[in-house]
């Protein structure tokens, strides 16, 4: 097995392979970390999406508006990583869900905490 396909080609792989960013952060992520940071890639989203779909649909008895206003931020953002690679890379996407994402993070600690 080329060890490639298992750790990928590097940062900005998807430009040394097809000469143009990547249509997707699933393509990116496989590029440029290959197989294993495919893996952690989707592993990330499955987790907040487990934590959104928490907030919205199976528990958003209790949890405030602004947090299902970030818990759909987070959706939009994740769903926009089937056709963008924006947040895969370091950039406005991946901020505004980080940020947002901590928020919910955070809203759920202080809760658990009271």
């Amino acid at each position: 097995m080329n060890s490639s396909l298992v750790f990928g080609y590097g940062s900005q792989a998807d430009r040394f392979l097809i000469d143009q960013t990547a249509s997707s952060g699933f393509i990116y992520a496989f590029s440029s970390s290959g197989i294993i940071g495919l893996i952690f890639y989707l592993f990330f989203l499955l987790i907040c999406l487990i934590k959104i779909l928490n907030i919205l649909i199976f528990n958003q008895n209790i949890y405030s508006k602004k947090t299902k206003l970030c818990s759909i931020i987070v959706l939009i953002c994740i769903l926009r990583s089937f056709i963008e690679s924006s947040i895969a890379v370091f950039s406005v996407d991946f901020i505004i869900f980080i940020t947002f994402y901590n928020y919910i993070r955070n809203y759920d600690l202080n809760k658990r905490n009271v």
